[in-house]
């Protein structure tokens, strides 16, 4: 565990995202903490590798870990070397609702192994 200057406790955080199932390898998943305080704390953000997991860091000062308490959490799709957000690859997650994109994760004050995120598409109806 480690005091940030602003006092808050960051302590390591990782887990898996999924998408029907199946690991999402190569997206963003950025844990923003929701607080009463007009600045609640530093973000975090992982990138998942090819079986959906990430590990949390701090951007600034670069340390690894999230925030002790509660996070807006949200998915989405790196983007490719040298482009932005917006050039991201859109197609894994675009059938997936925004609502189910942005979740909510309380960090505990020891940590957590388990910060998975399965991400479900819409049921396609069925061919007529």
């Amino acid at each position: 565990m480690v005091a940030g200057c602003d006092g808050n406790t960051v302590v390591p955080v990782s887990g898996r995202v999924t998408l029907d199932d199946q690991p999402l390898e190569n997206a963003v998943v950025l844990f923003e903490p929701i607080g009463e305080k007009n600045n609640p704390g530093m973000g975090s953000v992982g990138r998942t590798d090819a079986d959906g997991r990430f590990v949390l860091r701090q951007i600034q000062p670069d340390r690894a870990g999230a925030i002790v308490g509660s996070h807006r959490v949200i998915i989405r799709m790196a983007p490719r070397p040298g482009g932005s957000l917006e050039s991201a690859p859109k197609d894994r997650l675009s059938p997936v609702k925004d609502a189910e994109k942005v979740r909510e994760f309380v960090v505990p004050p020891g940590g957590s192994t388990t910060a998975d995120f399965p991400l479900v598409s819409p049921a396609k109806p069925p061919p007529i």
